[in-house]
């Protein structure tokens, strides 16, 4: 090993950082480079014993690095070689394509002569019709998903061909790779669901598209000598003991197959042909810096027992469904079970689940109201504890939006908390609408809450009138807005109080109230269908306007008011109050606030200097990163942080005199959040300007942050290049919740430690997966083990008691514990794990705690 790795020094420079860089055999100093020399030294005796190796190091270990100095190997021998690299999707493809083969070649590759270069690669999203290579073409850079066809007989999803089609372009494709010397499988694991059956000694495949062809192409791969297969996954035994074996009979030739391993155990055929190390940062892997922990969700409380009944009548509904499955693994089950807002299941679901229409059905005939469970309140609560950024993966899509909302909500709250305190109104309720808003934070508003408290005959009044007063077209909501806007324009027409004025005013305006109702009814039938809002922005400015009829009032109203309640992803209040709006009056003071940072002489100066001399009293280094990214720094606080709601509320508390705001906000600097977001940015900013967003002009960088939120739900409609970046930053979102979407080729780990698994993965390697977003390399959890030699990576798994949800979960975890023995080569994760898991009757018997080990406990007594 020694000598190959000598040899690859000469060529292959993995530490780009530090040019004196050498591999030292010494297993007390080891980093991630010399994991990778050992690792490529290792797989080139494999290859060239079975032309088939296995890279499954950990998530984060470089196994792409590692996969591109292979091949500088071998075309440092045989430079007319030709690459096929097969990515799981798009984003994977593109980040092999642009990003790492790039860098190999321009910082890790010394000697260059035979590695192909850019014009000598080729980008195919789609290879279904062939792959089209040419004599000048040496990697094709391709995607799993395109074996993804079938003939239109044999299944409904995805690309469906006729006989003769499916037929010219499977052989097309048969020619064509023969053309190939070398192929890598990123993600191997997605060719292990072959779904065979044995018939004898032979295997009929009756597995999913993507295997089924990829067997019958790849077989012709090997029908010609010297041809070497490498395959990557972190998670070798993904969902299955016997992944390895089916992904070796998908890819690998059937002659080599049978005579080298179709008798070996899976674990023994890992021994042979895997290289597999656990990734060591700051001298610790991950058992000893992981922490998992269980949030259990309970039903059976007093309070909670009519969904408990909905629960156990939902499942004694699957169990008597007939279908004679493990319900366990029923996908519809585990997703209500998840949290879901089961009103709105159907809107997710592409296939309708009756069942579970059935039950919600005869639960909302008994108690005239929807099922729910108190799950997404409980991870809130755990959610909002803290100022730290979480991942959160989900199963449902719906639930992705839910828990945003939520979020969101939290932080809108937390942060009127803090401009009411400022106002002296520490009770004051959160202002329902702008107009709400500007009234409470105006000077003259401090009276008019006063004012409103203290009269009591208001509300008699009001209620006299109700049946006037309130439409029964609009929420309750809304129709409390009406009143408290009445109140107000009586409230700035008449300086004294009399109770006579007061009903006399509310008369007058019964009367156009009336007038107003019969108004929008006619036009509701002209129009087919009013956004109610307009009602009440009319009732307070249209009987004093000059507006002629409700019609041009309501064509007058602009396209993107009528339109925001239509928006999928929900957009916090509060914020938006800050935001100008192109609506005449709708400007208020926050937004005033808010501007001065660009128009006012004097509060120019906090972002162009003040704030970095509060910030880094005695630190000029740092003071003048701040200056060189001052209008970046800015957008994010102003943009992307609470800070702009704990500057605002200095801003109210000094009587927005900037020689006292300033002081203030020096007094406070150790209790601002965003005091601390700008600090840990300010030391980490080189890491934010390699995610692949930020250029070389700090004017376009000031966008990075427009428009950001507390919480996004990253899913397959909401994909955004911008929210992974400032996910990558001490910004917003605070909260990332996603599908599968998130599970690969996108990396979260700059500025974030804990993941939570609301919706449990359904196997043990798309669990790992999930984890390796945020465990990696060169991220927050590998500087603070560096810093203080000790931190946690917080693992969070919520689950119903009693329920499929903690059956499921209880199931993943035990495999994925066998699964660690044998891949890790650890025999004491869990002392008894076969006792643990073995015993069907035992393991219903179990409660999760039994599963989870504190991994900082558990010593490892090998390192392969």
């Amino acid at each position: 090993m020694n000598k190959i790795i000598k040899c690859l020094e000469n060529f292959i420079q993995l530490n780009a950082d530090d040019s004196n860089w050498k591999y030292k055999n010494n297993q007390n100093t080891k980093d991630i480079y010399t994991y990778q020399y050992e690792g490529i030294a290792g797989l080139i005796p494999i290859l060239k014993k079975y032309n088939v190796a296995l890279l499954s190091d950990e998530v984060g270990m470089g196994k792409t690095f590692q996969a591109l100095s292979v091949l500088a190997w071998y075309y440092k021998k045989n430079p007319n070689l030709k690459v096929l690299i097969l990515t799981p999707n798009d984003i994977v493809m593109k980040q092999w394509y642009q990003k790492a083969f790039n860098n190999f070649y321009n910082n890790h590759l010394k000697n260059k002569s035979n590695f192909p270069k850019w014009e000598d690669t080729k980008c195919i999203s789609n290879f279904a019709n062939g792959f089209d290579l040419d004599d000048k073409t040496k990697i094709v850079f391709a995607k799993t998903t395109s074996f993804q066809f079938s003939k239109s007989d044999s299944e409904t999803s995805g690309v469906c061909l006729s006989e003769k089609d499916f037929e010219e372009r499977i052989n097309k494709l048969k020619k064509e790779i023969k053309k190939f010397d070398f192929i890598i499988v990123d993600e191997a694991h997605q060719y292990r669901n072959r779904g065979v059956k044995k018939e004898e000694d032979q295997y009929k495949h009756c597995g999913t598209k993507r295997t089924k062809n990829a067997e019958e192409v790849f077989e012709c791969f090997w029908k010609q000598e010297n041809k070497k297969l490498l395959l990557l996954t972190a998670t070798p035994m993904h969902s299955s003991k016997d992944d390895i074996k089916n992904i070796l009979r998908v890819l690998y030739s059937k002659s080599s197959f049978k005579s080298s391993f179709s008798a070996k155990k899976s674990e023994e055929i890992l021994k042979e042909v895997m290289i597999r190390r656990l990734k060591v940062m700051a001298g610790k892997n991950k058992y000893d810096y992981r922490k998992e922990e269980v949030i259990p969700v309970t039903l059976n409380s007093q309070d909670d027992y009519k969904n408990e009944l909905f629960l156990a009548m939902l499942q004694k509904k699957y169990v008597y469904n007939g279908n004679n499955k493990d319900l366990s693994k029923n996908k519809n089950l585990l997703d209500v079970l998840e949290g879901s807002d089961f009103n709105k299941e159907k809107e997710e679901s592409e296939q309708e689940d009756k069942v579970l229409k059935c039950v919600i059905k005869k639960f909302k005939n008994s108690y005239k109201e929807e099922p729910t469970n108190n799950k997404y309140q409980k991870v809130i609560k755990y959610l909002c504890r803290t100022n730290k950024k979480s991942l959160v993966f989900v199963r449902r899509i719906a639930s992705a939006y839910n828990l945003s909302k939520l979020y969101i909500e939290e932080f809108d709250k937390k942060a009127w908390r803090k401009i009411a305190e400022a106002l002296k109104r520490e009770n004051l309720s959160f202002p329902a609408n702008r107009e709400e808003f500007k009234k409470y934070v105006s000077i003259k508003d401090k009276k008019f809450l006063e004012f409103l408290e203290k009269p009591k005959y208001i509300k008699n009044i009001i209620d006299e009138n109700k049946e006037y007063l309130i439409n029964k077209n609009i929420s309750i909501k809304m129709n409390n807005e009406v009143r408290l806007g009445l109140i107000y324009e009586f409230f700035n027409k008449y300086d004294k109080m009399k109770e006579e004025n007061f009903r006399k005013f509310i008369n007058e305006y019964v009367e156009n109230i009336e007038q107003i109702s019969k108004n929008l009814q006619k036009l509701d039938k002209k129009e087919k269908k009013i956004d109610k809002k307009d009602y009440i922005k009319y009732t307070y400015q249209y009987i004093d306007s000059e507006e002629e009829s409700i019609e041009d009032f309501y064509q007058s109203l602009s396209k993107e008011e009528k339109n925001q309640d239509n928006e999928k992803i929900t957009k916090s209040k509060i914020l938006d109050y800050f935001t100008p709006k192109r609506e005449k009056g709708m400007g208020n003071d926050a937004v005033y606030f808010k501007k001065r940072f660009s128009n006012n002489k004097k509060f120019k100066q906090f972002f162009e200097g003040d704030l970095a001399d509060i910030i880094f009293e005695n630190d000029e280094n740092k003071k003048q990163i701040m200056q060189q990214n001052q209008l970046l720094i800015k957008s994010a606080v102003l943009h992307a942080s609470i800070g702009l709601m704990e500057l605002y509320a200095i801003y109210l508390k000094t009587d927005k005199d900037y020689d006292k705001f300033k002081k203030e906000a020096k007094k406070q600097k150790d209790k601002l959040e965003f005091i601390q977001e700008i600090k840990e940015f300010v030391e980490n900013i080189d890491l934010f300007k390699q995610n692949g967003i930020y250029i070389e002009d700090d004017k376009e960088n000031s966008k990075i942050f427009y428009g950001a939120q507390p919480a996004y739900p990253y899913v397959a409609d909401t994909k955004n290049k911008y929210v992974i970046s400032r996910f990558n930053s001490p910004f917003f979102p605070k909260l990332l919740c996603g599908t599968s979407t998130l599970q690969v080729g996108v990396d979260l780990h700059e500025f974030c430690d804990r993941i939570y698994h609301f919706g449990a993965a359904y196997t043990m390697g798309d669990d790992e997966q999930r984890i390796g977003r945020v465990d990696r390399i060169k991220g927050k959890l590998h500087r603070k083990l560096s810093n203080q030699n000790s931190a946690n990576l917080m693992i969070y798994y919520p689950y119903l008691q009693d329920t499929f949800d903690e059956s499921n979960l209880k199931k993943m975890l035990c495999k994925k514990r066998k699964t660690e023995r044998l891949v890790d080569e650890l025999k004491i994760i869990i002392d008894d794990v076969e006792k643990v898991c073995g015993d069907e009757k035992e393991f219903y018997a179990l409660k999760i705690n039994d599963l989870l080990y504190d991994c900082s406990k558990v010593n490892l007594k090998k390192e392969t």
